[in-house]
């Protein structure tokens, strides 16, 4: 839940450790940046494991949302990475 999620990122900060956290719609990569974990995954969970990727407007939107709240936040875009035309896309598309 929100709550548990909150404040796993804060103690983690306290201890030093960096966080990651998976998300997978605009809305909840919005409610996870303003957490503020280190980086966040951002992923539609029905494209997990199935080698396609996000479609690049997912890419620019979710980059995009996570810089207007909290521009230190990395964000991975992961799905369907897997040859270095996928990785220029994604990096092209602002990530």
């Amino acid at each position: 839940d929100r709550e548990t999620l909150v404040k796993t990122i804060a103690r983690a900060d306290e201890v030093g450790l960096g966080t990651i956290v998976c998300a997978d719609t605009l809305e909840e990569i919005a409610a996870v940046a303003k957490m503020s974990p280190n980086l966040i995954v951002a992923e539609p969970t029905a494209l997990i494991g199935t080698g396609q990727a996000s479609d690049l407007s997912y890419v620019r939107d979710t980059i995009r949302i996570v810089r207007e709240i909290n521009p230190e936040i990395m964000v991975l875009q992961g799905a369907g990475i897997s040859n270095g035309q996928d990785v220029y896309n994604v990096i092209h598309a602002g990530a």
